[in-house]
């Protein structure tokens, strides 16, 4: 019979020196040698496996690269390892990837990090994720991926991370009352705000003469007329106290028209308090990625 499990054992007994060999017996063994080797997997790999290949030790290596791999590194667990070092890991919990590996960015799409330092992402909850930092000051050392990026882009105009002490660490600027734009870096369409991190805005808007549109005045004003009236004694006599009016029996008068006109009213309207021009929005925290 051919062979089963990891040890191969000749069907027939083994021959005996100085005996008659029969001719079954030694067909029935090389028949079923021929089809141990048919039913094995030959070492170029021709004919490939028809099922399950079970390893009796941790994982699987190569003869010209020892150190890369695949080993069962825990119970359920699949390790991934180069350069004799575990670089990622798959179980039943996730796929996570471990040691320098992550460190370095090194899972990529098209050459680059999918998860680049530097990234900023919204989130809702009150404690970061591990390889993210709230906006605060940091140790240098401690993050010295996302400082050496920071640090080169501060150069560049970035106001958003700032260099902290000046000696061992850096800060990253805070979003607290603030929703992101885009660079302008013209300053055509949103002024004050043409390299990264700068801010701009206000919450209230006071309304000025200049927000009002022009307007001309047009009309007039109707102003009366001031009568002096005097009756004479007498007809054709000279009056009394008239002061050179000269009457022939009649009524003389004196109208005038008034001349500018001034009036002064008390202040209507508002107490020029300013407007909130502040959107409805809801709150988030934001976070940088500074690498594992």
């Amino acid at each position: 019979m051919p062979r089963v499990g990891p040890n191969y054992t000749l069907p027939e007994p083994p021959f005996v020196p100085q005996t008659s060999i029969s001719a079954p017996a030694v067909n029935n063994d090389l028949q079923d040698i021929a089809d141990a080797l048919t039913g094995s997997l030959a070492r170029n790999g021709a004919g490939g496996m028809t099922a399950v290949l079970p390893l009796a030790s941790d994982g699987l290596t190569f003869t010209n690269d020892p150190d890369t791999g695949i080993s069962r590194s825990a119970a359920n667990t699949m390790s991934f390892e180069c350069g004799n070092a575990e670089v990622a890991s798959m179980s039943p919990a996730g796929f996570a990837v471990t040691g320098d590996f992550s460190a370095t960015g090194a899972i990529k799409q098209n050459g680059s990090p999918l998860l680049p330092v530097g990234a900023v992402m919204l989130w809702t909850l009150s404690s970061a994720p591990a390889g993210w930092l709230f906006p605060g000051t940091y140790n240098r050392a401690d993050h010295p991926a996302l400082w050496a990026a920071a640090n080169a882009d501060i150069a560049l105009g970035n106001t958003f991370y700032g260099i902290g002490n000046g000696t061992t660490t850096f800060t990253i600027g805070t979003m607290d009352g603030y929703t992101p734009v885009g660079v302008d870096a013209t300053g055509a369409t949103l002024p004050n705000v043409t390299h990264i991190g700068d801010t701009t805005g206000n919450k209230t808007a006071a309304l000025v003469t200049s927000n009002l549109p022009p307007y001309t005045p047009a009309g007039s004003i109707s102003n009366g007329a001031i009568s002096i009236s005097h009756n004479a004694a007498a007809a054709n006599g000279s009056t009394t106290g008239g002061g050179g009016f000269s009457c022939g029996g009649g009524t003389a008068s004196i109208s005038a028209s008034q001349g500018a006109s001034t009036f002064t009213g008390t202040a209507q309207g508002g107490t020029s308090t300013p407007f909130s021009i502040v959107q409805p929005s809801r709150a988030f925290k934001f976070i940088v990625y500074a690498g594992a």
